[in-house]
């Protein structure tokens, strides 16, 4: 059985510096948006589909999983739109990226890590991001995946196309 079967280890987000967790070289710790509390470690584990010691840097969400185990699976969804992508061409090599697409991030508040709402909101490598002290950012997470330079004065028209987007993507999934 364990030659037939997929095997996932994946955390849901960063570690906290106050218990002894480390994200490092991103920014960024738990409950909060930077790349080091949502980019996570995953190690999947599947004889003769998933090359021993292969890596991928593809854009992937823990999202992505219900829909591919329902692929592999061959569960037919029928029209139910799934929020994530089958990423069975990353894990068996096919495929090097999924094509492009967007990602939504809203937390709620954190009372124990003392930590407000943030949203955020990825488009192919920009990001735009917003923190809980209502700090807005812009980034190009594939010249700048460590979040140093906040571009937007440089990209008034492309930050503010993101923003727009969030505020509708928060319209939409937030209750009435």
């Amino acid at each position: 059985q364990e030659k037939n079967t997929l095997v996932i280890f994946m955390t849901d987000h960063g570690g906290d510096y106050e218990f002894g967790g480390s994200n490092k070289p991103f920014r960024g710790e738990k409950a909060t948006l930077f790349e080091g509390g949502i980019r996570v470690p995953c190690l999947m584990r599947w004889p003769g589909k998933i090359k021993a010691g292969s890596r991928s840097d593809a854009v992937l969400s823990a999202l992505d999983i219900f829909p591919t185990l329902c692929a592999l699976a061959k569960v037919d969804v029928g029209s139910h739109q799934l929020d994530g992508e089958d990423i069975t061409g990353i894990l068996t090599g096919i495929q090097k990226r999924l094509p492009s697409r967007e990602l939504f991030w809203h937390t709620g508040s954190h009372a124990e890590l003392k930590r407000g709402q943030w949203t955020a909101l990825r488009q192919g490598d920009w990001k735009y991001l917003e923190t809980s002290k209502g700090t807005e950012f812009l980034f190009n997470l594939a010249q700048d995946p460590h979040e140093k330079a906040n571009l937007k004065a440089q990209h008034p028209k492309l930050f503010n196309d993101l923003r727009t987007r969030r505020d509708a993507l928060l319209e939409e999934c937030l209750p009435k």
